[in-house]
């Protein structure tokens, strides 16, 4: 199966707002492969994981602090083609964050990753106040 893989990957991750108990982050994800990657449809649908952590990186210790999943009604596009963009906007409750604990990591997640080019660039993170 010689098919080009999509490639998605944040190209930008902003903290937008941020207060005692949520932060909102807006994300750019872009895909950077040749072939097609499918946002949502009947069996795949791109998940954002979002995670607190003292390092800017997803490691074991990261705690899980929720997320979201694109459905297939939500008015996105259904694909992203090669070079394509994706912005939009996610609200965390950000209350697990500690002195130390100060890393928000996104991680983007499909079923359709076992036909992704490169699963490294998935994560990106911000420093929060």
């Amino acid at each position: 199966l010689n098919e080009p893989c999509p490639d998605i990957a944040f190209l930008h991750l902003y903290l937008k707002k941020e207060d005692d108990k949520y932060a909102t982050l807006e994300y750019h994800i872009q895909n950077q492969g040749e072939g097609n990657f499918i946002i949502a449809d009947e069996t795949d649908r791109l998940i954002i994981r979002a995670f607190i952590s003292g390092v800017p990186k997803l490691t074991r210790g990261a705690l899980p602090i929720g997320g979201m999943t694109f459905e297939k009604e939500d008015g996105h596009p259904r694909m992203l083609r090669p070079g394509e963009k994706l912005i939009g906007e996610i609200k965390l409750d950000t209350r697990k964050k500690t002195r130390y604990m100060k890393c928000l990591i996104l991680q983007l997640d499909s079923d359709q990753f076992i036909h992704e080019c490169d699963r490294t660039n998935n994560t990106s993170a911000v420093i929060l106040r």
